[in-house]
C-alpha cells in the first residue's frame, strides 16, 4: 500500500503520467493541460514512408487530451510523389478516415489537419491517432 501512495503522490505532484510498452519505453504522456505549451511534439524521430503505403505513425490519443481545437502538423522530407492521411482507430480497433488524402508537391515539407473540439471528441472516443501516407519520410508531428 506504501509503494501504491508513493506513486500516486508522484502523480499529483508532477500532474503528468507516463505509459509505458512492455520494453518500459515511454509510448505516452499525459500532462494537465496547464502544463502544455503549444507547439507540442507529439512524435519526432525518422521514419520512411514508401510507396507502397506500407508505414504509418499511431500516436495515443491520451497524448491529445489536453489540447483544444489546433491543427496537426507533420513535417517531411525525401518528398517524391507524395500523398499523406489521417486516420483513427476506434474503440473497436477499426480504422477510420479522419481527412481526405492530401496530394503533396516534392517541394512541400508538410502537411496539417485542422482539428476541431468535435474532432478531438472523436479521437477521445477511440485508441489512436494515425499518420499514414507514402513518397516521404516524417521527421516530426506537432500539435498546434
Amino acid at each position: 500500500m506504501d509503494i501504491y501512495n508513493e506513486k500516486l503522490k508522484s502523480f499529483a505532484a508532477s500532474k503528468s503520467i507516463e505509459f509505458i510498452d512492455s520494453s518500459d519505453n515511454v509510448i505516452a504522456t499525459a500532462k494537465n493541460a496547464d502544463d502544455v505549451t503549444q507547439p507540442y511534439t507529439l512524435w519526432s524521430g525518422s521514419q520512411e514512408f514508401p510507396s507502397d503505403w506500407s508505414a504509418n505513425i499511431q500516436i495515443p490519443t491520451v497524448m491529445l487530451r489536453a489540447f483544444k481545437k489546433g491543427t496537426i502538423e507533420v513535417s517531411v522530407s525525401d518528398v517524391s510523389n507524395a500523398q499523406g492521411l489521417f486516420k483513427y482507430i476506434d474503440s473497436n480497433w477499426d480504422w477510420q478516415n479522419l481527412s481526405e488524402t492530401i496530394q503533396l508537391a516534392d517541394t512541400d515539407t508538410g502537411f496539417s489537419f485542422d482539428v476541431s473540439n468535435d474532432t478531438l471528441d472523436t479521437l477521445f472516443s477511440g485508441k489512436k491517432l494515425v499518420v499514414g501516407g507514402c513518397g516521404f519520410t516524417v521527421t516530426e508531428v506537432t500539435y498546434i
